[in-house]
């Protein structure tokens, strides 16, 4: 009985990738493109606003905006779609039946799909400035996806779940996003902020955003830095099922 309930969760967590994968880019004449344009185009702009205009310098700082923007797209853009999830699916929340968990996992597949997608594009950078992938992508790839879903899992649940009850939360959320995306070293680094670094294990996805960047740049990974998001990921995603479980027997009546 459990493995039959598993496997038909499996297999709706497919069908609606799928789905959200054709509606993502039906009638798109660029397609997989637009997956990439927004953090290139963010990353030329960033990279004239910062080593032109207030000429900084930053090693490679072409990398290091790629190697930053890309892992913080998949979270963005996963935070962003979270809250409307419930909302935006009443049919299939009102079907009592229907395990509304899998909707919050297909989400964030998805934009973890789009990542992978992008990886080819950074590995070019990568390249370009004599940086080649090497062993440690054995063992930290798979973790790295692993801490960063668990913890856009863990959000999504809250923000889906609370987005039914408080529906102004979309919109505090596209504030928040905006915020949160200048409080992570994405577009700058770490030593930049000198003895203000610390606050940084505040943030839930600082640590695995910068063993993104470290990876890619062939840098030793600050393990310290990344269990701090693993502990993150251990408290946000159980918290924020727990949330959803509590929650959900309203979500039908108020859709």
């Amino acid at each position: 009985m459990i493995a039959r309930s598993l496997e038909y969760r499996i297999d709706l967590v497919t069908a609606l990738l799928s789905k959200e994968l054709r509606v993502r880019y039906k009638r798109t004449v660029l397609g997989y493109a637009w997956s990439l344009l927004n953090p290139l185009a963010m990353a030329c702009i960033y990279f004239v606003l910062v080593t032109k205009i207030f000429a900084v310098s930053i090693d490679k700082y072409p990398l290091v905006l790629v190697a930053g923007l890309f892992p913080w797209q998949w979270i963005a853009n996963s935070v962003l779609a979270s809250s409307m999830i419930f909302v935006g699916n009443a049919g299939l929340i009102r079907r009592t039946s229907f395990p509304r968990a899998v909707l919050v996992l297909s989400a964030s597949l998805n934009d973890m799909i789009h990542f992978l997608a992008s990886v080819p594009v950074i590995i070019g950078v990568m390249l370009w400035h004599g940086v080649y992938p090497d062993a440690r992508w054995l063992l930290f790839f798979p973790v790295l996806l692993l801490i960063q879903w668990a913890i856009v899992v863990g959000i999504g649940f809250v923000l889906a779940s609370c987005n039914v009850f408080l529906r102004d939360l979309e919109r505090l959320v596209a504030i928040g996003v905006t915020i949160w995306f200048y409080l992570t070293p994405v577009i700058y680094t770490r030593d930049m902020l000198g003895r203000h670094s610390d606050l940084l294990k505040l943030n839930p996805v600082t640590g695995v955003v910068l063993a993104w960047r470290s990876l890619f740049m062939g840098a030793p990974i600050d393990l310290a830095m990344l269990g701090w998001s693993v502990l993150w990921a251990i408290v946000i995603l159980p918290c924020g099922y727990f949330l959803y479980r509590k929650m959900q027997w309203r979500f039908a009546e108020l859709v």
